[in-house]
């Protein structure tokens, strides 16, 4: 990437070089990851840093597949109220 520059970012104390096109966007997404540790962190439960990372990972994946099912929700009512003012214009149209 010729756009890309190295962000500094603090993921539960680890500090980490990032590479990316957005400072602000990078710090926002390890901002929002570390937040995602410490919530797992509180629930009390003593866990190693690999099941950490997993849970969290799949915690994040259920938030995206979530929201695309959202998205496709949201895209399939559209489509359909576009169908119907094709239809609507087509009957005016055949009217004139």
């Amino acid at each position: 990437m010729a756009d890309s520059t190295v962000t500094a970012v603090e993921i539960l104390g680890e500090r980490y070089q990032v590479r990316g096109a957005s400072s602000e966007r990078i710090s926002a997404l390890a901002e929002y990851v570390d937040q995602k540790f410490r919530e797992l962190q509180q629930s009390g439960h003593t866990i190693d840093m690999k099941r950490q990372a997993v849970l969290v990972s799949l915690n994040i994946a259920e938030e995206v597949f979530a929201e695309r099912d959202l998205r496709g929700e949201e895209i399939e009512s559209v489509r359909y109220r576009l169908r119907q003012c094709r239809e609507f214009l087509a009957e005016v149209e055949a009217e004139s």
